[in-house]
């Protein structure tokens, strides 16, 4: 399956989510993509109309606070990733200057 291909399915997938199910399903869709890439973790960002960011979701759970205190910043992987639509990897996030 291509990038284009799994991006379309993945967008046809959450187009049939009910809002009151949101939660779930993005937290489902971290850890199943954190073990699909074989990472340490993951997490869901959504931007609005805006493009104000918001964090829907991370897998595992003590790894969230990663993608909160980017989006609280206004920099780092996840931002840039939502920014520009551009997968950024990050090998060991612990060697990231801050």
């Amino acid at each position: 399956m291509s990038d284009l291909e799994l991006e379309r399915s993945l967008l046809e997938l959450a187009d049939t989510c009910r809002v009151d199910e949101l939660g779930e399903f993005t937290s489902l869709l971290a850890q199943r993509y954190a073990r699909l890439l074989s990472v340490t973790g993951a997490a869901v960002l959504l931007t609005d109309a805006a493009g104000r960011i918001e964090v829907q979701a991370a897998f595992p759970e003590q790894l969230a606070v990663l993608p909160h205190q980017a989006v609280a910043h206004g920099a780092g992987p996840a931002v840039e990733c939502c920014r520009t639509a551009i997968p950024v990897t990050v090998p060991d996030v612990r060697l990231v200057t801050r």
